[in-house]
């Protein structure tokens, strides 16, 4: 898989910034003005940049439609951390360093358990990760992303389960298991509840090679 790096003219970002926010007669007076742009302190889930990685894929090397590909791919950023300072705004904190600080330890929890889900985990571990107490973290989570830890984690779980079923290689017990979800009896309950499906019946209606096999739909939690 190839990687790369896209870098930016300074007050590039920014200057896109100023063109969707700014009044129209703002950007006319004054063209070249200057404006201050902090990123919210995140990482994205892969679902999250859909729109962001669609502008990379359809960078060209035409001088004008590189340009005008590097402005696509600044506007889809800006974008993004809109939705990620709004999240932020809701942490409940009056000061705004303080703000911050909690957002980033909340965002570096979610990590945490999107790289853990597969294992048994613990709220006092997520709080550790969080460098919160434990009562004081879930009160956070809860209040700005809008969920409980434990629900945040069972749709991370549950979007991984749908994906692997689709992928039809690993047994339903096998699904379970890399999934970390304790038994195979809880694991149907939860995701018959979620998607209206048994797992089984599930992967018949979309598994490679399934008869009338129907594309696969998008899940609630991907985006989070």
């Amino acid at each position: 898989m190839s990687k790369f790096c896209v870098f930016f003219e300074d007050g590039l970002v920014e200057s896109v910034r100023r063109g969707m926010v700014s009044a129209p007669e703002k950007l006319v007076d004054e063209p070249d003005r200057a404006s201050d742009f902090r990123f919210a302190p995140r990482a994205y889930a892969k679902a999250e940049c859909e729109t962001l990685v669609g502008a990379v894929r359809r960078l060209s090397s035409d001088c004008l439609d590189l340009e005008a590909g590097i402005l696509e791919i600044a506007r889809e950023l800006v974008l993004l951390d809109g939705r990620a300072q709004a999240e932020a705004a809701r942490v409940p904190a009056a000061r705004p360093a303080t703000r911050e600080e909690i957002y980033r330890r909340l965002c570096r929890a979610r990590e945490f358990m999107r790289a853990c889900h597969d294992q048994p985990i613990q709220l006092s571990d997520i709080a550790r990760a969080a460098c919160l107490s434990t009562y004081h973290f879930h009160r956070l989570f809860k209040e700005t992303f809008g969920e409980t830890p434990h629900e945040f984690i069972t749709g991370q779980r549950l979007s991984r389960a749908r994906r692997l079923l689709a992928e039809g290689e690993l047994p339903i017990t096998g699904v379970c298991n890399a999934c970390g979800f304790e038994s195979p009896a809880s694991f149907s309950a939860l995701f018959r509840r979620h998607f209206g499906a048994s797992p089984r019946a599930f992967r018949a209606l979309t598994a490679p090679g399934a008869l009338g096999r129907r594309a696969l739909p998008p899940s609630p939690w991907e985006r989070s």
